[in-house]
């Protein structure tokens, strides 16, 4: 595996996050139709898409957390 195959994979996983944190700024599904386009090998294809899916589960998984138990921890008064 070579630094491209490497820099493709980092690629996958930061967009994720990036989709899952930010999705107006973010697009997963332009990466996917870009990284298809570009891309010949469909095992590495089939790769990228599930670690992205992955990354982006995680991303949204840690915005669920956040929206559930953040706004306690943010709070400085104490709710009555």
């Amino acid at each position: 595996m070579g630094i491209d195959e490497l820099g493709l994979i980092g690629a996958a996983i930061a967009v994720g996050l990036g989709a899952a944190v930010l999705p107006v700024f973010v697009n997963a599904e332009v990466y996917v139709v870009a990284i298809g386009a570009t891309v010949n090998s469909r095992p590495f294809l089939a790769l990228l898409i599930v670690i992205h899916v992955i990354a982006t589960t995680i991303g949204k998984a840690f915005v669920f957390q956040l929206a559930r138990k953040g706004t306690n921890k943010i709070r400085m008064v104490e709710p009555r």
